[in-house]
């Protein structure tokens, strides 16, 4: 997956499905039935703009470095099955890591984007 360029994925009424744009490259999008399916769909045409943009010798730009400086850390709790919260368990430890993004975008993918919204709709509810 080229995860270098940043993404925005949104629903259109108009094509009934989702669109996921690269933002750094012009005119570079992508259709899907839903948001996943829309970026695997994006992925494939990043790939293509830039290999396309090289035998074009079409200057390619470099992806925007992300600005942290004004962004704010967010805690979001979920309530995960024991089986997930078993897997997170062995997930963090095989990769040594307490960075929790690649497991949730796994997660995500696995149980289904509603099922994932579903949860943190009713954590934020709690707040």
């Amino acid at each position: 997956m080229n995860n270098k360029y940043e993404k925005v994925v949104f629903y259109s009424e108009e094509d009934e499905g989702f669109i996921a744009e690269a933002v750094d490259l012009p005119g570079c999008s992508a259709f899907g039935k839903d948001e996943i399916s829309a970026i695997k769909e994006l992925e494939t045409a990043i790939k293509l703009w830039i290999e396309s943009a090289r035998k074009n010798n079409i200057p390619i730009p470099p992806p925007k470095k992300a600005n942290f400086k004004n962004r704010k850390n967010v805690s979001i709790t979920l309530q995960v099955p024991e089986d997930v919260k078993e897997r997170y368990v062995r997930f963090r430890e095989h990769y040594k890591t307490t960075y929790n993004g690649p497991f949730i975008d796994k997660y995500v993918i696995e149980e289904g984007e509603r099922a994932f919204e579903k949860n943190i709709a009713r954590n934020a509810q709690k707040l």
